[in-house]
């Protein structure tokens, strides 16, 4: 959270619970679904190999672009598995929906929308900053880590 520079509550409770939902109460850190899962898909947020890339770049230009180096255009499955393994330590796992928050949707970040915590701001972050559809079970989990850090 720091190391992103994210503070404000709603902000922070957006964010882990979209990875609590992604990483299905955190017992996924890869894709598995369907089986046997998107190649170089992961994180605690479970993100796309386009944005695994990015962040793994972000943070380790050196061994990304050498994992990378004679790709050109599809990167082939091993390979984005290799560049995915960069950030599924616990430290960049966890981290990656800080990074994703301030590097792919910084209005998001920038603006007061989830910096109040409403459970609209989220739905709106979900369905407009991260791209996806929105699922009752994502406002449970919002749910549940909105009350934790009320408490």
């Amino acid at each position: 959270m720091t190391k992103y520079n994210v503070t404000d509550r709603g902000k922070v409770v957006a964010v882990i619970a979209n990875m609590l939902f992604e990483s299905g109460n955190w017992t996924y850190n890869t894709n598995h679904y369907p089986a046997p899962g998107s190649p170089g898909q992961g994180t605690r947020s479970m993100m796309m190999w386009d944005f695994v890339q990015n962040y793994a770049t972000f943070l380790y230009a050196d061994k990304a672009e050498s994992l990378l180096k004679g790709s050109t255009g599809v990167v082939d499955d091993d390979t984005q598995n290799a560049v995915r393994d960069l950030v599924l330590n616990d430290n960049d796992s966890f981290g990656s929906g800080f990074w994703f928050l301030t590097e792919q949707a910084p209005t998001y970040n920038q603006a007061d929308k989830l910096k109040a915590g409403s459970l609209e701001d989220f739905k709106d972050y979900i369905e407009n900053g991260i791209n996806t559809d929105w699922d009752v079970a994502r406002g449970d989990r919002w749910s549940l880590v909105n009350t934790a850090f009320n408490s």
